[in-house]
């Protein structure tokens, strides 16, 4: 499943050389420095790096201040970004970058002026002239409690263009509305759209314990034109069969226990 960039990426939108690798739903992220080339990308992201790549956490000239990191930081993201620097003897030295869900990672070529709106914690790496932030994005009552939650990472190519490199649980999937088109997306099935793309937040039915009882909570309903990206599974869908099981067995654990103590007594 590689892909790789080409000669027009590193002109166009500012990029260093990189690969996305791996298998379906086990994607990784290289990419190859020369001297002076810089990516930022999320903390704790990092596989592995040639040694003449250096790491510094030192705030970009436009990083939207202490105020931007902890709106981003509430997003899902780490409060402090990781820029990996080619340093002197840098000629194609790898840096490698992973993700901690099964999932796959797209590039998301971002224009000068656009700004972008992603998942919670879905943000990896960017071409160095990226503006990483955090938004708020009230939509009423119900967005209390919303898996997705009220705020979101925000990226932006402030001067030129630039590449965003955006991770996912399960699959990514590309749809293009047309006008008049309405997609309805399950709130963590949501990956990424255009900032200004607006969207209605409603029960998945007609009622509350309707959605309740159908284990499908709120939906996202996109109007079109647009573009958006979605991921194929869900976190919490993860949280909640691992707790099921989790639970199980503690409490199967703890029946024999109490059978044992009852033998004993």
């Amino acid at each position: 499943m590689a892909r790789k960039t080409t000669l027009k990426d590193y002109i166009a939108y500012n990029i260093p050389r990189y690969e996305i690798g791996g298998t379906n739903g086990n994607a990784f992220l290289k990419f190859y420095l020369n001297k002076d080339d810089v990516v930022i990308a999320d903390g704790g992201s990092m596989c592995y790096m040639d040694g003449s790549i250096s790491l510094t956490l030192k705030k970009p000239k436009k990083g939207g201040g202490i105020f931007g990191k902890i709106m981003k930081s509430l997003s899902g993201e780490s409060f402090f970004s990781s820029y990996f620097v080619g340093g002197e003897d840098a000629n194609g030295a790898v840096l490698a970058l992973s993700t901690p869900l099964p999932g796959d990672i797209i590039a998301l070529p971002i224009k000068a002026g656009e700004t972008w709106t992603l998942s919670a914690g879905s943000f990896l790496a960017a071409s160095s002239n990226i503006k990483v932030s955090g938004a708020f994005k009230f939509k009423g009552i119900l967005s209390w409690g919303n898996d997705e939650g009220m705020f979101r990472t925000t990226v932006t190519a402030e001067d030129t263009n630039g590449v965003v490199f955006v991770e996912s649980y399960g699959h990514i999937e590309k749809h293009v509305l047309k006008a008049g088109q309405t997609l309805k997306v399950d709130n963590e099935g949501f990956l990424a759209c255009m900032k200004g793309t607006d969207y209605t937040l409603a029960k998945a039915g007609k009622s509350i314990i309707g959605s309740w009882f159908s284990s499908e909570g709120l939906v996202m309903t996109f109007q079109g034109p647009c573009i958006l990206y979605t991921q194929s599974k869900g976190i919490k869908q993860l949280a909640d069969v691992l707790g099921n099981a989790i639970g199980k067995k503690q409490g199967k654990n703890s029946s024999i226990l109490s059978n044992a103590v009852n033998v004993m007594d």
